[in-house]
């Protein structure tokens, strides 16, 4: 179950993007989905690479940086860019975790 200070801070990032009935009703159902143990989360990277592949870019991805920086500290490095615009098709749920939203959005609004 989430918590109160958990769920305002994924409220917050709704409202960015929505209306507050839409964040509400959002916000609804992820709490379901994710007390249902539903909802698979994402690091950042994978977030970057999701966001890639659909909008057909992977190819620009330096996956030899895998190799060369500890995924642990590059994703650390991400992370401090703030790069993932959060609120529309992905929460920030905590530190390098987040939710991809995009199911929830289209059945909702």
């Amino acid at each position: 179950m989430l918590d109160r200070e958990r769920a305002e801070y994924i409220y917050n990032q709704l409202t960015d993007v929505y209306s507050e009935d839409d964040s509400k009703e959002i916000l609804h159902k992820f709490e379901q989905l994710y007390n249902a143990n539903s909802l698979l989360s994402m690091d950042i990277i994978e977030v970057i690479e999701e966001v890639a592949e659909l909008n057909h870019n992977t190819e620009k991805l330096p996956y030899w940086l895998y190799d060369v920086v500890p995924y642990n500290d590059f994703c650390d490095y991400l992370e401090s860019l703030e790069v993932v615009e959060v609120g529309e098709d992905f929460i920030k749920f905590d530190d390098n975790v987040y939710y991809q939203i995009t199911d929830i959005v289209n059945s909702i609004c």
